[in-house]
C-alpha cells in the first residue's frame, strides 16, 4: 500500500522545484564562442584580471576559462552538474541540452531551499565559496519521524568571513578609515602624508595595497604586512673616473635611478643602473670604473708615431715609432717601441734616434774654418783657401742635410789674383771678398763728386807662366778747385777744401745785400774728365727787405733768417695734423711784400666716408670729421664683399686711416660676393713655391711633408754675410702668400752691400761713432763746432746707389739765435731786432704761472739760446681748506684754476647761501669759504591720541630716534620707533593712533569658522566651511574693518539640495513628490510608462519602480532609464522571479542565488544558440 504524505506546516511540494528556473541571476554568464561555452566569472573587489586557462570540451563536468572576463571579474570554476545531481533539482545532460529531474518527497518552502543552496547544505566543497565560512552542520538528512518527514539537524548558514580593521602605520594613511567592517575581499590602498615644501617627501615602502583574506576558510586575515612611510635618502652617488649620465637630482628618494658610465680609457665593473631602496642605500651597490687603457703614448724626442686611429690602449699594445728627417735609429736598437704594461703605465723608454752624420769635408788647397772631427745633422761650415787660392762657386755657409750630404757641394779652390788696392775718395764693389778667381772682375766708383780717371773695371787674367795679374792699373778719385771769395758776402763752403764733382758752393750777401749774378756754382766733370766750376762768382749790392714770415702751427723748412731781401724765397711746412693752406713757398719781392702771400696752417681733418653696402664695426666710430691717424674698420653687409679682395671671406675686415693730407689711406667697395667653386678653391687651396733666393736663407721652412707655402703665410729673408737685401720691399725682408699664389712683395735679391763715401764736413763732426765701412742705409748724424749752425739735414743715410741723402750739410757761421718767445710769459729786457751771439736776455711768467728753467739765457756760437728756453708752468695751490663735518671732491693736483667741490656727511646740510666751492687763485691761494656744513635737523615729532615713551628733546637731530605709545583704546599704525635720518625726515613716517576696532565674533550656522582668536580687531582675516549637506554662500575669508563690519560679510551655509529629475518616459510613483527642489537624503520613486522597462534592470516587470536619493554633493545617486520592452522568453521568466526580493533572505546571500539565477538563463539562451549551427 502506498503510504499517502501530505506536507506539514512550511513544507512543499518538490513539483514548486520548477519554479527554480525564475530566479533572478545578476552575473555569472556564458557566452557561445566558436561552439565553446566560454568562463563563469566571479566579481573580484581587487579588479584583477585572471589569467587565460584551456577550456574543457564536453556540457557535463568542469568548465574552464578559454577567454578573459569582464573588467572587476575573475575565472571561478564551478563543477555545475556535481553540484545539480547533489541538491536533486538538476541532473543530465541530453543532445547538446540540459533536461530536469524532479525529485519525489517533500523538502522546505522554496526560501528554506534557497538558503540550502546558498549556504552549502549539501557538502559542495568547491572553493567558489571561500568568502564564507559556514556557521552550524555541514550535513543533514531527511528523516521519517512517526509519519513526518523532517531534518534531523538545524539549518546551518554562511557568515562573510570577517577581517580585522587594517593596521594603522606611522606617517601614512589607508583608503578604509570610512569602512565600517572588513570582510573578505576587502582591499585597502596606503599612502604617506604630505610634508612642507623643500623637506624630503616620504616614501611608501611595501605594497601599497593589502586584502582581506583567509587561510583557513575560517578566520580573516590580511594578505599581507602594512607597507612603511619613511623617509628614503640616498646619499649623491660619486663614482671615481666615472660620470653620471641621468637622474641628476639634489635629493635621491625612494626608487630613484642614476645611470653612470666611466670616463674614457675605463671599464665599469658592476651595474651601471642604481636604484635608491627602502634602507637609504643604493641596489646594487655602486660600480668601480677601473682603468682599461693606458695615456696616449709618451712624446719621445725626433720621433713620430706610426699612424694610429686608435685612442684606446689596452694592457699589452704595442706603439711603434719612427725617426723623424735627418735622424736615425741610435747604433742597437732594432726596433723603437713601447707597450702599454698591466699597471697600465707604459714601459720604460729612451731616445731612440741620433742625428744623421755627413763625411768628414775634404777640401784641395783650403780648409774648415773652426772645424771638428765628425758632423751631423744641421751642423753648418765655411770653407776657406790657403793663400793665393780662392772659393770657386761658393761663399756662404755649407750645412748637412738630412740626407747626410752636404747642400751646397763642397767648393773648389783654385788660383786668384792679389787683392787690387783701394782708392782715396772711392770704392769698388768687392765687398767683403778677398778672393779673385781668374775671370773674376771689380769695379771702381768714386766717392758723389769725385770725378774718376783711368778705366773703371780691372779683371783678373792668367799672366805669363799662368800667374794670374790684373789687366789694368787702379783709377783714381779727383775734385774741383777751391772757388773764390766774393766781397760783402760768404759762401757755404765752410772749411771745406774738397769740392766734389755735382757739389756746389752757395754765395749769400751781407744783411742790406743782394746778390748779382749765379748764387751757386756747380762742380762738374770737365773734358778729360778734369772738373771744373760751371758758372763765375757773383757780386753783392745793397737792396731792399721783406718782414719776416711767421706761420702759427708751422714752421719754415728753408734756412731761416732775421731779414729777407728781395729775391729771397722762404718753404714752409706745417706741424703733424695740419695742412697747408696756401703756397708753399713764396718770395720777396721789390714792394717789400710776399709773393704768393704767407700761408696758413689748418687742422687736418678727412670727412666721414660714405661706403655703400657695407659699414663701420663699431657703431661708437661713427662721426662727421675724423683727426689725423684716426682709423675706422669696415665689414661689408651679408651677401657682399671688398671688390679689390675677392679672395676673402666675407666675414673679413678692412682698415682705413685718415692720412696727412687729409684723405683716406683707401675707401673701401662692397660688390655682391662672388659665390663660385672656384673662388672658393682660390680661397682654401692658394700655394706659393718656396722661395729661391741666392746668399740667403729663409725662415720657416714650408711644414714637414710639404714643399710650398699656404696662403697667407709670412717668410723671412735674412742675407749671408757680406749681402744686403735689394729690391722694393720697404726696407722690410718679409713677404707673404698672395691670394694669386704669388709673393708680395716680390722674392727680395741679395746682393753684395753698397758702401758710401767717409762723410766729412767743414767746421763740423759726426755725434755716432764711426764705422769702418759705411754700407747702404747706414745712418750718421752732424754736429758744428762751437760759434757755427747746421744749414741742411743733420742726419743723413747711405743710399744704394752708394751716395748719401740728404746731401751732406754745411756749418755755417753762426750770426743770430731766433727770436726767444715762450707761451704764458714776456721779456724784461727790451726787444733787440737781432739776438747776434752773446745777447742775453731775461724772461717773466704771466700771473698764475710760474717759471721752470732759468730767467736769463745768453745766444750761442752756434746759434742756440743757452741754457735752454725756460717754460712758463700753470702754478699749484697748496692741498685745499679742510671744513667740519664735510668731505672733498677727488683731486690730486690743485693747479691754478682748479675747483674743488664740498659734500656735508651723513647728518649734515650745507649751511644755506655758503657755495660748496672754492677756487685755486693766480696767487696761490684759495678763495675765501667760512664754516659750510651743519647739523641736519628733523621736526618735532607730534602723536595724537598717543605719547612719546622716549626722552623729550627741544631739537631733534641726524640719528637721534624716538618711540611712541598708544593711549588706551587706540592702536598704533606704524613703527612704534623711528630715526631721524640725513635727509631731515623721520624713517619710518611718523606713525599714528587710531581707535581700536572690534568686529563681532562671526557666527554661521551649520558651519565652521577657522581661527583661534578670542578678539577680532582690524585687519584680522578668518575663513569660513559649511558642515557635510551643506553649502557655502557667499566668500569663504572675510576681514575685519576699520568700521566693526567684516568684508565680504559673513557667509551662510545652505542645505544642499538636488534639482527635479527627468526621466524619459518614466513617472513618479507618488505624485505629491513631485517639485522643484529636494533636500539631502530626500527620495523618489519611478515607474516606467506602459510598455517600457528600466534600461539596467531589464529583468524586472514593468509593474516595478525604481528609488533614487538625493546625495551631500547634490546630485541624485542614479537616474533611472526607461526603454522600450522586450518580450522575450528570458525576459519575462526574470520578471517573474521578482517574488523572490520580497523573503526575508539577507542581501549577500540574495546576491549569490541570483548569479545562479542568471547562470540558468545564460543556458538557456546557449541552448538556442546551438540548435541554430
Amino acid at each position: 500500500m502506498a503510504e499517502s504524505l501530505s506536507c506539514g506546516t512550511n513544507w512543499i511540494e518538490t513539483k514548486s522545484m520548477m519554479e527554480m528556473e525564475k530566479l533572478r541571476w545578476e552575473t555569472l554568464k556564458f557566452q557561445l564562442e566558436r561552439r565553446q561555452p566560454t568562463a563563469v566569472c566571479k566579481r573580484d573587489l581587487n579588479k584583477r584580471l585572471a589569467p587565460l586557462v584551456e577550456y574543457s570540451d564536453g556540457l557535463r563536468g568542469l568548465y574552464k576559462f578559454s577567454g578573459k572576463c569582464r573588467s572587476t571579474y575573475v575565472p571561478l570554476g564551478i563543477n555545475l552538474a556535481a553540484w545539480l545531481e547533489s541538491a536533486n533539482v538538476l541532473a543530465i545532460t541530453k543532445a547538446g541540452g540540459l533536461t530536469f529531474r524532479i525529485s519525489q518527497g517533500c523538502i522546505q518552502d522554496r526560501r528554506t531551499l534557497e538558503a540550502s543552496l546558498i549556504m552549502g547544505a549539501y557538502n559542495w566543497g568547491d572553493d567558489w565559496w571561500q568568502e564564507y565560512r559556514l556557521i552550524g552542520h555541514t550535513e543533514r538528512k531527511c528523516v521519517l519521524e512517526g509519519s513526518q518527514v523532517t531534518w534531523d539537524k538545524d539549518i546551518p548558514y554562511c557568515q562573510v568571513i570577517p577581517c580585522l580593521p587594517p593596521p594603522k602605520i606611522e606617517h601614512g594613511t589607508h583608503t578604509g578609515t570610512t569602512i565600517e567592517e572588513f570582510n573578505y575581499g576587502t582591499s585597502v590602498t596606503y599612502r604617506c602624508d604630505t610634508v612642507e615644501r623643500e623637506q624630503v617627501p616620504f616614501s611608501l615602502i611595501g605594497e601599497p595595497s593589502i586584502h582581506c583574506t583567509s587561510t583557513d576558510n575560517v578566520n580573516g586575515a590580511w594578505s599581507g604586512p602594512a607597507p612603511e612611510c619613511k623617509v628614503v635618502r640616498c646619499e649623491q652617488p660619486k663614482v671615481d673616473y666615472g660620470k653620471q649620465m641621468t637622474g641628476y637630482s639634489p635629493v635621491y628618494t625612494y626608487r630613484a635611478s642614476v645611470l653612470f658610465e666611466c670616463k674614457h680609457r675605463y671599464t665599469l665593473k658592476g651595474s651601471n643602473i642604481l636604484h635608491c631602496n627602502e634602507n637609504s642605500t643604493w641596489d646594487p651597490q655602486l660600480p668601480i670604473c677601473e682603468r682599461s687603457s693606458c695615456d696616449d703614448p709618451p712624446y719621445i724626442r725626433n720621433t713620430f708615431r706610426d699612424h694610429s686611429n686608435s685612442k684606446l690602449f689596452p694592457s699589452g699594445t704595442v706603439v711603434k715609432y719612427s725617426c723623424v728627417g735627418g735622424y736615425e735609429l741610435i747604433p742597437g736598437i732594432s726596433s723603437a717601441s713601447v707597450t702599454c704594461q698591466k699597471d697600465f703605465t707604459w714601459s720604460e723608454h729612451q731616445e731612440f734616434c741620433q742625428k744623421i752624420s755627413c763625411p768628414y769635408p775634404v777640401i784641395n788647397n783650403g780648409s774648415v774654418i773652426h772645424g771638428k772631427e765628425t758632423y751631423v745633422y744641421e751642423d753648418k761650415i765655411r770653407i776657406e783657401c790657403n793663400l793665393g787660392y780662392a772659393l770657386k762657386g761658393n761663399y756662404g755657409l755649407i750645412k748637412c742635410e738630412l740626407n747626410g750630404a752636404w747642400h751646397p757641394a763642397l767648393p773648389i779652390c783654385e788660383p786668384a789674383c792679389e787683392p787690387p788696392a783701394d782708392i782715396s775718395n772711392g770704392w769698388d764693389d768687392r765687398g767683403w771678398k778677398n778672393d779673385f778667381l781668374v775671370g773674376s772682375s771689380v769695379t771702381y766708383k768714386c766717392d758723389r763728386g769725385w770725378s774718376l780717371v783711368g778705366v773703371s773695371s780691372i779683371r783678373c787674367i792668367a799672366g805669363d807662366g799662368g800667374t794670374p795679374r790684373w789687366d789694368a792699373p787702379v783709377p783714381e778719385c779727383k775734385a774741383c778747385e777751391p772757388p773764390a771769395d766774393i766781397s760783402n758776402g760768404w759762401a757755404d763752403r765752410g772749411r771745406k777744401n774738397d769740392f766734389l764733382v755735382g757739389s756746389s758752393v752757395t754765395y749769400k750777401c751781407n744783411h742790406g745785400w743782394s746778390l748779382v749774378g749765379v748764387s751757386s756754382i756747380r762742380c762738374i766733370a770737365g773734358d778729360g774728365g778734369t772738373p771744373r766750376w760751371d758758372a763765375p762768382v757773383p757780386e753783392c749790392k745793397e737792396i731792399p727787405r721783406c718782414p719776416n714770415p711767421v706761420i702759427e702751427n708751422g714752421e719754415q723748412i728753408s734756412i731761416s733768417k732775421t731779414e729777407y731781401t728781395i729775391g729771397n724765397s722762404v718753404e714752409f711746412q706745417c706741424d703733424s695734423g695740419y695742412i697747408l693752406e696756401g703756397s708753399k713757398s713764396i718770395e720777396c719781392q721789390a714792394n717789400r711784400t710776399w709773393n704768393p702771400p704767407v700761408p696758413s696752417c689748418i687742422k687736418v681733418g678727412c670727412p666721414k666716408p660714405d661706403v655703400q653696402n657695407g659699414g663701420m664695426v663699431s657703431a661708437l666710430d661713427e662721426k662727421e670729421w675724423y683727426n689725423m691717424n684716426e682709423s675706422i674698420t669696415f665689414k661689408c653687409f651679408p651677401g657682399y664683399q671688398f671688390s679689390d679682395l675677392w679672395y676673402q671671406s666675407a666675414t673679413d675686415s678692412l682698415n682705413i686711416r685718415c692720412s696727412e693730407n687729409g684723405t683716406w689711406t683707401v675707401l673701401p667697395v662692397c660688390e655682391k660676393q662672388i659665390i663660385s667653386p672656384l673662388c672658393n678653391m682660390v680661397r682654401e687651396k692658394v700655394r706659393c713655391p718656396a722661395p729661391d733666393v741666392n746668399n740667403g736663407t729663409q725662415t720657416p721652412m714650408p711644414r714637414p711633408g710639404e714643399e710650398t707655402y699656404a696662403f697667407g703665410d709670412s717668410v723671412t729673408i735674412e742675407c749671408d754675410l757680406g749681402y744686403d737685401i735689394k729690391g722694393s720691399i720697404n726696407g722690410n725682408a718679409q713677404i707673404h702668400c698672395k691670394h694669386d699664389g704669388t709673393w708680395d712683395p716680390a722674392v727680395p735679391v741679395c746682393e753684395p752691400e753698397t758702401q758710401c763715401p767717409v762723410p766729412d764736413i767743414q767746421h763740423g763732426s759726426l755725434k755716432s761713432p764711426l764705422p769702418h765701412n759705411y754700407t747702404y742705409r747706414t745712418s750718421v748724424t752732424f754736429q758744428c763746432d762751437p760759434g757755427y749752425i747746421l744749414r741742411g739735414a743733420d742726419r743723413i743715410q747711405c743710399q744704394a746707389d752708394g751716395k748719401w741723402y740728404p746731401q751732406l750739410p754745411v756749418c755755417d757761421l753762426a750770426t743770430q739765435c731766433p727770436a726767444p718767445r715762450i707761451e704764458h710769459g714776456s721779456l724784461k729786457s727790451p726787444l733787440p731786432h737781432n739776438y747776434t751771439y752773446r745777447t742775453s736776455v731775461t724772461f717773466q711768467c704771466d700771473p698764475g704761472y710760474i717759471l721752470r728753467g732759468a730767467d736769463r739765457i745768453q745766444c750761442q756760437a752756434d746759434g742756440k739760446w743757452y741754457p735752454q728756453l725756460p717754460v712758463c708752468e700753470l702754478g699749484r695751490c697748496s692741498y685745499p681748506p679742510v671744513f667740519a663735518y664735510a668731505d672733498r671732491s677727488d683731486h690730486r693736483e690743485f693747479l691754478v684754476g682748479t675747483v674743488v667741490t664740498y659734500s656735508c656727511r651723513p647728518g649734515y646740510t650745507r649751511i644755506p647761501g655758503v657755495s660748496p666751492r672754492v677756487t685755486c687763485l693766480t696767487n696761490f691761494t684759495w678763495s675765501k669759504v667760512s664754516e659750510l656744513c651743519q647739523k641736519t635737523h628733523c621736526p618735532k615729532p607730534v602723536i595724537e591720541n598717543g605719547k612719546q615713551i622716549s626722552p623729550v628733546k627741544t631739537e631733534y637731530t641726524y640719528a637721534n630716534r624716538v618711540a611712541f605709545q598708544c593711549d588706551p583704546d587706540y592702536i598704533l599704525r606704524g613703527s612704534e620707533g623711528i630715526v631721524c635720518r640725513s635727509d631731515g625726515m623721520w624713517h619710518p613716517p611718523v606713525p599714528f593712533c587710531d581707535k581700536l576696532v572690534r568686529c563681532p565674533r562671526p557666527q554661521v550656522e551649520n558651519g565652521r569658522v577657522t581661527t583661534t582668536r578670542q578678539a577680532f580687531t582690524y585687519g584680522v582675516t578668518v575663513r569660513f566651511s559649511c558642515k557635510e549637506g551643506y553649502l557655502l554662500h557667499g566668500s569663504r575669508v572675510s576681514q575685519c574693518q576699520d568700521d566693526n563690519t567684516w568684508n565680504p560679510p559673513v557667509p551662510s551655509c545652505q542645505p544642499v539640495q538636488c534639482p527635479k529629475p527627468d526621466v524619459q518616459n518614466g513617472r513618479m510613483v507618488n505624485a505629491l513628490d513631485e517639485k522643484m527642489w529636494y533636500n539631502v537624503n530626500e527620495s523618489i520613486t519611478f515607474k516606467c510608462s506602459p510598455g517600457y522597462h528600466f534600461s539596467d534592470h531589464w529583468y524586472l516587470p514593468t509593474t516595478d519602480s525604481f528609488s533614487i536619493t538625493c546625495s551631500a554633493n547634490g546630485n541624485w545617486t542614479a537616474l533611472p532609464k526607461c526603454q522600450k520592452q522586450s518580450n522575450t522568453e528570458e525576459c519575462a521568466g526574470a520578471r517573474e522571479s521578482k517574488e523572490f526580493l520580497h523573503c526575508d533572505v539577507p542581501l549577500t546571500e540574495l546576491r549569490t542565488l541570483l548569479e545562479l539565477k542568471k547562470l540558468y538563463l545564460e543556458i538557456q539562451k546557449l541552448k538556442r544558440e546551438i540548435k541554430k549551427l
